[in-house]
C-alpha cells in the first residue's frame, strides 16, 4: 500500500516512542546498559564470585583475591594482612550477606567475618574458639544460616549468638554445602525446612526443628554447579555441563533444557536468579540466558565481537539482583558488570562498514520506509540504513562525504535526498547507487542550493514533493514541473525555514515571527498566527494530535499555542530554560530536548518526566 507523508510521519513518531519505550510492549526484546567495574577501575582481582548492595547503597564485590567496596565513584579493596587480626581472615571470597540487623557477613576461604562500619575493619567469627568456613548462606526472618561441611550454623537475631545445627545421622558430614534455600509451603515463607545442595552428594532437606536430614530421592543429580528454587516452588538443578533440569515441588521432572533442545546458550550453568518471573541463567561461555517462566522461552544476552553495545563478556559465574531491580553479573575474567534495562539507546559513530554504529556521529534526518527500515541522513557520512529488528546498520560508501539534509520517498525502490550545497539526489535502496535529480536548470539550482542554507523536502502524496527553500516549492513527479506557492491572505516572507511540521493535509512552519500554514492540497500558503515578542529565539517547533502547537526557545522555555483559539500558554518549569528539539508522540506526550537532558511532558497532568 502506498503511504502518504502523514502516514510516514506518524510511523516515525511511533518509532521514536518505541525506541524510547521499547520495553513496554510485551513482545519487545528489552535493551540493556552495561556498566563494567574491572581492574582498570581498581578492582582487586577480575574473577567476581559474589556481590551485595548494602543498606547504605554501597556495592560489595567478592573476588578470587580480595573484597572490594564500590561507592558509585571509586573502589576500595580489603585483603588479609599478616599480623592484623582486624583484617579479613582470607582473600578468596565465597559470599557477602547482610542480615536484618544490618550486619555484613563475609565468607572467605579462611573463615567467616563481619564488617565493622565504625572502624572500617573486620571481626573474624569463631564457634567454640574455632574458625568456621561456610561457603553458603540463607537469610530468614529471625536468623541467618550458614552452610559449611555437612553442618549449618545459625546466628539468632534476638540473642545475637551463633549456634551449630547438625543431624545426628549425617551422611554429608564431610561434604561442603554449596547452596541453601528456604522451603516454602504455599504463600508461607517459612516451614522450618531448608534445602541443602552439595556438589557431589545431591540435594537434601534439613528440618530445623528436629535437626533431621533427609535425601531428596527424586533428584539424583551429582556434580551440581548450581541450584535454585523459584517463586512457584519449582526446583532448578544444573548438573555441570548438562544444561538445566526443573523439578516440581513433589520432585517430578517437568522440564529439561540444553543447547540441543532449547534456546539455552550454553550447557555449563553456573548461577541462577529470578527477576520479574524470569529466570536469569549465568553460563560459562554463552553469556546470560533469560528464561520466561510463563512460556518457557529463552532469550540470550551475549557479547558480540565488534558490538560496543553488547555485554562485555560471555563467561558469567555469579548473579545478584539488588533492591532497585538492577542486575549484577560477576564474570570469570573481566570483573563486575552492572545490567540495567534501559528506555533509550544511543548509537554512536563506528568505523565505516561496521554494523553496530553510524558512519558519522551527527544525524541530520530520519525516514522510515514502508518495510520498516529506518534511513538515516548524516552530516558528512552519507546515508545509513538501520534495521530495527536486528539493530544493525549498513553504510553506503557511494554517499559518503555528503551532508544529507532531508530524506523522503520517491518510488518503491528509491529515496529522494536533499544534499547540502549540492542539490537533489536519488538513492537506490537496492544497490546503493546515488545520482543527481535535476528539476531546475544549473543556474537556478546553484542559486537555491548554494545559498549556505539547508533545503528541506517532504513527500506530500504519490505525486508531489514539497521543497522548503527561499520559498516553498511543489515538484510534481509525473509532470516534472515545479510550482511556487501563492499567498492567500498576505505576502508571506519565507526564507529557508528549518522548523516545520507535516501532517496529511497541512504543513506548518516558523517564518520570522509567524506560524505559517501551507495547504498541501490547494497548494496555497497563509500566515496563521503572529507570535508575540515574548516568543523569540525559536529553536524547536511541532504540532500534536490535539491541535496544539509547541514552540521551544533558546532562553525562554516552552510554549503551547491553541491552533484554533490562538491562545498562548507558557509551560512553567524550573527544569530548563533552553529547548533544542521537540516532537509529539501518539500517546499525547511532548518530548523536549534541552542542552543536556531529555524530558517527556504530559500536558494532561502538567508534569515533566526526566530521562
Amino acid at each position: 500500500m502506498y503511504m502518504t507523508t502523514s502516514m510516514y510521519y506518524k510511523r516515525f513518531i511511533c518509532f521514536v516512542a518505541l525506541f524510547i519505550f521499547f520495553t513496554v510492549s510485551g513482545n519487545a526484546i528489552p535493551e540493556y546498559y552495561f556498566k563494567q567495574i574491572s581492574l582498570q577501575e581498581g578492582l582487586s582481582q577480575s574473577t567476581v564470585y559474589c556481590m551485595l548492595k548494602d543498606n547504605k547503597g554501597m556495592i560489595w564485590i567478592g573476588t578470587k583475591f580480595g573484597l572490594n567496596r564500590y561507592n558509585q565513584s571509586e573502589v576500595k579493596s580489603y585483603y588479609n594482612e599478616i599480623n592484623n587480626n582486624r583484617s579479613l581472615p582470607g582473600n578468596y571470597i565465597y559470599f557477602i550477606a547482610e542480615d536484618s540487623l544490618k550486619n555484613i557477613w563475609i565468607g572467605t576461604d579462611r573463615g567467616l567475618a563481619t564488617y565493622n562500619r565504625e572502624t572500617d575493619d573486620f571481626t573474624t567469627v569463631t564457634f567454640e574458639k574455632q574458625r568456621i568456613n561456610p561457603q553458603s548462606f540463607v537469610t530468614m526472618h529471625d536468623r541467618i544460616l550458614f552452610g559449611e561441611s555437612g553442618r549449618l550454623f545459625s546466628f539468632d537475631y534476638k540473642s545475637e549468638k551463633l549456634s551449630m545445627l547438625e543431624a545426628t545421622d549425617n551422611p554429608i558430614k564431610n561434604e561442603m554445602i554449596n547452596n541453601l534455600a528456604l522451603w516454602r509451603s504455599g504463600e508461607s515463607e517459612y516451614t522450618g525446612k531448608v534445602i541443602i545442595t552439595c556438589k557431589w552428594k545431591g540435594m537434601w532437606m534439613f528440618d530445623l526443628q528436629d535437626q533431621t536430614l533427609k535425601k531428596i530421592s527424586s533428584i539424583n543429580e551429582s556434580n551440581i554447579s548450581s541450584s535454585y528454587i523459584d517463586s512457584s516452588d519449582r526446583i532448578w538443578v544444573a548438573p555441570y555441563g548438562q544444561g538445566l533440569k526443573c523439578y516440581s515441588k513433589e520432585g517430578k521432572l517437568i522440564h529439561q533444557f540444553s543447547t540441543s533442545n532449547s534456546g539455552l546458550s550454553n550447557n555449563v550453568v553456573l548461577r541462577m536468579v529470578e527477576k520479574n518471573n524470569q529466570l536469569w541463567i549465568a553460563t560459562d561461555g554463552g553469556g546470560l540466558s533469560v528464561l520466561d517462566l510463563n512460556n518457557f522461552s529463552f532469550r540470550v544476552i551475549e557479547h558480540r565481537p565488534g558490538d560496543p553495545y553488547s555485554i562485555p563478556v560471555n563467561s558469567i559465574v555469579s548473579l545478584y539482583n539488588d533492591d532497585e531491580d538492577y542486575m549484577w553479573a560477576g564474570s570469570i575474567r573481566n570483573g563486575l558488570i552492572g545490567i540495567k534495562e534501559i528506555y533509550i539507546k544511543t548509537y554512536k559513530e563506528a568505523p565505516m562498514n561496521t554494523p553496530y554504529g553510524l558512519s558519522d556521529k551527527t544525524v541530520t534526518s530520519l525516514f522510515e520506509d514502508p518495510s520498516g527500515i529506518i534511513w538515516i541522513g548524516t552530516d558528512g557520512g552519507g546515508i545509513n540504513r538501520f534495521d530495527s529488528t536486528n539493530k544493525t546498520f549498513k553504510h553506503y560508501p557511494s554517499t559518503y562525504g555528503n551532508k544529507i539534509i532531508s530524506l523522503s520517498q520517491y518510488s518503491s525502490n528509491e529515496l529522494v535526498c536533499s544534499v547540502f550545497s549540492k542539490g537533489l539526489f536519488l538513492f537506490d535502496k537496492r544497490n546503493g547507487s546515488f545520482r543527481k535529480l535535476e528539476i531546475w536548470n544549473a543556474t537556478e539550482s546553484n542559486r537555491i542550493f548554494n545559498s549556505g542554507y539547508s533545503v528541506n523536502i517532504a513527500l506530500l502524496d504519490k505525486e508531489n514533493l514539497l521543497l522548503l527553500a527561499d520559498t516553498p516549492y511543489f515538484y510534481n513527479y509525473k509532470s516534472k514541473k515545479v510550482e511556487i506557492l501563492p499567498s492567500v491572505n498576505q505576502e508571506v516572507a519565507i526564507w529557508y525555514p528549518q522548523k516545520f511540521h507535516f501532517n496529511e493535509t497541512q504543513t506548518h512552519l516558523i517564518a520570522g515571527n509567524s506560524i505559517v500554514e501551507i495547504d498541501n492540497r490547494r497548494k496555497t500558503i497563509r500566515t496563521l498566527i503572529t507570535l508575540p515578542d515574548s516568543i523569540r529565539n525559536i529553536e524547536a517547533f511541532c504540532k500534536d494530535d490535539e491541535n496544539y502547537f509547541w514552540i521551544g526557545t533558546s532562553d525562554n522555555g516552552l510554549f503551547q499555542i491553541n491552533a484554533t483559539t490562538k491562545k498562548i500558554k507558557k509551560i512553567q518549569t524550573q527544569l530548563f530554560s533552553g529547548v533544542t528539539s521537540l516532537t509529539s508522540d501518539s500517546n499525547g506526550m511532548i518530548w523536549v530536548g534541552t542542552h543536556n537532558s531529555l524530558f517527556a511532558y504530559l500536558p494532561s497532568e502538567n508534569k515533566f518526566v526526566a530521562f
